[in-house]
């Protein structure tokens, strides 16, 4: 039996990450590869507000699946429209919205911010429905083939396996969509590099190389779709930091 009741409570406030240089780097090479009239879908943390921040001059976006406080900023401002989208046009689906008083505000009795359960929302089936379709998703560790962790250090299970790979999956069937995976380019304080010749023994592949098209860290973004073996290896390279680029490299072709 299902019962309900109603409940007079203040939401739970979900503050901003700070944001520093490394993140506002990510954010505006992320920008650079998102046109105008797209949805986007962004998860939380530094790195998805800095990208949010830096599409302060694009036009005609939609936001898809979560909604935090910078696209309120993005809305008044004439950025986010929604009106590019051919469905559900001038609205915004969303699953979930996490952020302050002024987010919650926002979204009261909004007729832009359709919510909706996450069976619509990360549906890859929808999600192809959706032209320009840009799926901006992060990692712990990403390989020289394009392989993609977000959830496990070698065995070791650190996060939820969450959207990603529904949204990826959608953008790869997106009219002019996109998946990018935007991280920095190291770890623990500096001391290990996130892009690494092979995934540590045991880690979980969140997405397949397959539909790698774009990562992006503070040092610029690597294409890779279409690419070969050794394409991928380079362009990767390119934006590791440059400390292990030698390593990676010899390891790369070894």
């Amino acid at each position: 039996t299902d019962c309900w009741g109603d409940v007079d409570e203040p939401l739970a406030p979900y503050p901003a990450t700070p944001i520093g240089e490394v993140e506002r780097a990510i954010g505006r090479h992320v920008a650079a590869l998102v046109p105008d009239g797209a949805t986007v879908q962004v998860g939380v943390g530094a790195i998805p507000q800095a990208v949010l921040e830096a599409l302060g001059s694009h036009r005609e976006v939609a936001i898809h699946s979560l909604l935090v406080d910078p696209p309120v900023t993005l809305v008044e401002r004439g950025v986010v429209t929604g009106a590019a989208k051919r469905l559900h046009r001038g609205r915004l689906d969303i699953a979930e919205g996490m952020g302050t008083e002024r987010l919650f505000a926002f979204m009261h009795d909004n007729p832009l911010v359709n919510m909706e359960p996450s069976g619509f929302v990360h549906d890859p089936a929808i999600v192809a429905q959706i032209d320009r379709f840009v799926a901006i998703n992060s990692a712990l560790e990403i390989d020289l083939t394009g392989q993609v962790t977000a959830e496990s250090l070698g065995p070791r299970q650190v996060a939820g396996i969450g959207g990603q790979f529904d949204f990826v999956l959608g953008a790869s069937r997106s009219r002019g969509g996109a998946a990018i995976v935007a991280l920095p380019s190291t770890g623990r304080e500096g001391a290990v590099s996130r892009i690494v010749p092979r995934l540590s023994a045991g880690a979980a592949v969140t997405n397949p190389r397959a539909l790698a098209d774009w990562v992006v860290t503070e040092h610029g973004a690597a294409g890779l779709r279409g690419k070969g073996e050794r394409g991928r290896a380079q362009a990767l390279i390119a934006v590791a930091h440059p400390r292990f680029r030698e390593e990676l490299l010899q390891r790369a072709t070894s």
